[in-house]
């Protein structure tokens, strides 16, 4: 049988995971930019595609007549944002004129992305992980996820510490060094997800540095077990933590593109820091708040 439902997406692992579920959901297929197949997590089944950059118009074109020749069997066609999705949305639009399509670009962050805004000009309904304000054609949908695993039993207590698919520069330089001063305080171990793991050979033993790639077919083990997370706030991160009800404190990328991680943290209802307000007093006091909780009850009976 056929399938009738395409998954196209590219760019980082926010783009990426999300497709990789709906691609599950619809049993459809996915159609992946050849560089983010690095992100993929499991056995799936994919086809790939070459945009290098957003100003290669030789890709684009290549992009979209290709577009014109295969889409035209699908029933649903799915975008997931970032510039690699501008030719699927105009060669989609375009086959939608002649034969009914249904039409929709994911957005998983809190505020609506560039390409994505696009896609709703050319007609796609947008499925939303937050609520857009000013978006008529929204499903409210939410952020895709594969349902949570079992935890398992581990016999030391550890947080982790991600940096974010592509890793950060501000965290190798200022959280890695308070989590390594405060490890033994705490009495608990770190997994930190950072960009090299080269670059931190003389640091506590309580302290387990880790590349994502090294670690993103068993992140949701890593995460289910966690005592409480620091972590940049990308939507998959945010919502991994979510499922699995877990602790976390949330440092957005600052200069992520229209600011979207600070919107997604400040609407997450995690704690949060902003990398201007970044330091070691305020750092802690977060850490503290994490470990015992923000407010402590004394119930009386009625």
């Amino acid at each position: 049988m056929s399938k009738n439902t395409i998954c196209i997406t590219g760019g980082t692992a926010g783009h990426v995971l999300p497709a990789i579920v709906l691609q599950k959901y619809y049993d459809g297929d996915l159609l992946i930019e050849d560089s983010a197949t690095k992100f993929i997590i499991g056995d799936n089944t994919y086809s790939t595609f070459r945009y290098s950059s957003i100003y290669n118009i030789w890709h684009f074109i290549k992009c979209f007549f290709w577009s014109l020749f295969n889409l035209g069997k699908y029933e649903t066609i799915i975008l997931f944002g970032c510039y690699v999705s501008l030719p699927f949305i105009i060669a989609a639009r375009l086959l939608s004129i002649f034969t009914k399509k249904k039409l929709l670009v994911h957005e998983q962050n809190a505020i609506l992305g560039r390409a994505n805004k696009v896609a709703i000009f050319f007609g796609f309904t947008l499925l939303s992980t937050f609520y857009i304000k000013n978006c008529k054609r929204q499903n409210y949908f939410g952020l895709p996820v594969f349902s949570a695993i079992k935890k398992k039993t581990h016999t030391f207590k550890y947080a982790v510490v991600y940096a974010g698919s592509l890793g950060s520069d501000f965290f190798d330089k200022n959280v890695v060094p308070l989590v390594n001063k405060y490890a033994i305080k705490y009495d608990l171990n770190f997994i930190i997800q950072v960009k090299d793991t080269s670059k931190f050979t003389d640091y506590n033993m309580r302290l387990q540095f880790v590349n994502y790639l090294e670690i993103k077919d068993n992140i949701n083990d890593i995460t289910a077990n966690a005592e409480f997370i620091i972590s940049r706030a990308g939507a998959n991160a945010i919502g991994s933590f979510t499922l699995y009800q877990k602790k976390a404190l949330l440092i957005p990328l600052k200069n992520s593109k229209d600011n979207h991680q600070y919107y997604n943290a400040l609407y997450s209802g995690f704690s949060l820091i902003e990398e201007k307000d970044f330091n070691e007093e305020n750092f802690f006091l977060a850490i503290e708040h994490l470990i015992i909780g923000n407010i402590k009850l004394f119930i009386v009976e009625q």
